[in-house]
């Protein structure tokens, strides 16, 4: 740290400072996690053949040590915003919340709503509907739907 000059150590304190906060910042967030889980984390990691499961695992544990998001999201190479979302679905949920969920998009509609909309179309002729062809196709019923 710079000594004498006022403005010099005005400027470091104000190159440091924002760094102890954010780290204190994550270490706030997470609430105090006994040893013995953290040690049954660790072991999870070394037996999991999960390598996603790991990679989250393993972030929080860096966030328990005591590093920051930025160092986290090196070491992993990892986005900084997966880390700060790994985080959070671990302060909400727990472990569970860091277990590999499926991936894409989830359904728009339930499946037994789409069944009785095809049995309902299919038991009316197209020309119900304002069509002038005989028959249902698919891309009428896509259409129609």
């Amino acid at each position: 740290m710079p000594e004498g000059n006022p403005a010099l150590i005005e400027r470091s304190d104000r190159l440091t400072k924002p760094m102890v906060e954010q780290k204190r910042r994550v270490m706030s967030r997470l609430a105090f996690l006994p040893r013995i889980k953290r040690r049954i984390m660790k072991k999870n990691v070394q037996k999991s053949k999960n390598k996603g499961l790991c990679r989250r695992l393993n972030a929080i544990l860096m966030a328990y040590s005591g590093l920051k998001i930025t160092e986290i999201a090196e070491h992993l190479c990892a986005a900084r915003t997966s880390v700060g979302c790994w985080i959070n679905l671990f302060i909400q949920l727990g472990e569970i919340g860091l277990m590999t969920r499926k991936s894409g998009r989830s359904k728009g509609y339930p499946e037994q709503l789409f069944k009785k909309c095809c049995g309902f179309l299919w038991s009316l002729p197209p020309q119900v509907f304002g069509w002038s062809r005989s028959r249902w196709s698919v891309e009428l019923l896509a259409l129609a739907l």
